[in-house]
Parts: C-alpha cells; sequence; structure tokens
C-alpha cells in the first residue's frame, strides 16, 4: 500500500512541476518509502566529480536536491535542497555556501549513488 502510495505521489508531483528534460530512474527503492531517483540528464562530470540532481518522494513534503560527488575522496557535497508539497508547489529552496559535505559511508543511498557514477 505505501510503495503504490510513494508511486502515486511521484507520477503526482511530476505532473505539476515545470516542465524541462528530466530523465529520473530509481537508484534506492527501500521498502519503507524511502526511494530514491536521480535524473540522469542532470549528470556533468568535471574529471573525478559528478553533479547531478536526486529526487526523494514522499507524501507530505518531498525534495530535489542537488549534489557533488568526489569519486576519489568518497564524499558528498550538499549544493541546493529543494522543498516540494504534495501538489508541487515550492516550499523551500536553499542553496549551500560553503557546501555541506557528507561522508560516503557503505550501505547509505549515497552509497548507491556512488556506485552507481562512480563504478
Amino acid at each position: 500500500m505505501f510503495k503504490q502510495l510513494a508511486i502515486a505521489s511521484f507520477v503526482v508531483l511530476f505532473s505539476v512541476l515545470p516542465v524541462r528534460a528530466e530523465n529520473w530512474v530509481p537508484i534506492s527503492n527501500q521498502l519503507d518509502g524511502n526511494s530514491q531517483y536521480i535524473d540522469l540528464d542532470s549528470i556533468q562530470q568535471r574529471n573525478h566529480n559528478y553533479q547531478y540532481w536526486a529526487f526523494y518522494p514522499d507524501r507530505n513534503q518531498s525534495q530535489k536536491v542537488h549534489y557533488s560527488v568526489d569519486c576519489r575522496a568518497k564524499i558528498d557535497r550538499l549544493l541546493t535542497v529543494k522543498s516540494y508539497t504534495p501538489e508541487g508547489h515550492l516550499l523551500t529552496s536553499f542553496n549551500y555556501k560553503p557546501q555541506k559535505v557528507i561522508p560516503i559511508v557503505a550501505g547509505t543511498k549515497e552509497s548507491q549513488v556512488w556506485q552507481y557514477l562512480c563504478s
């Protein structure tokens, strides 16, 4: 039931968000409903660094997050977080300056993205 609700909220959210080229693919779908998608069209590579947008659907407040991952150092840098209502209206937008550094730990969502981009 919860998985169906998460998928439905994902479809509804993306049907009302501003239209632009996006190619969201699931990176992690957890049984507890904590899913993560990345936009393949947003991936930009510079040497051993990748920037990308991630999407975290939720029935109360979904988020789009802009990250930069350093494949060699195994760290993520949090660049921007945008929160949306279930109807797709922007609630908040925050740019991290300085960037928030997140170590990549095995078994986390960040490690799944690291494997996808850096392996």
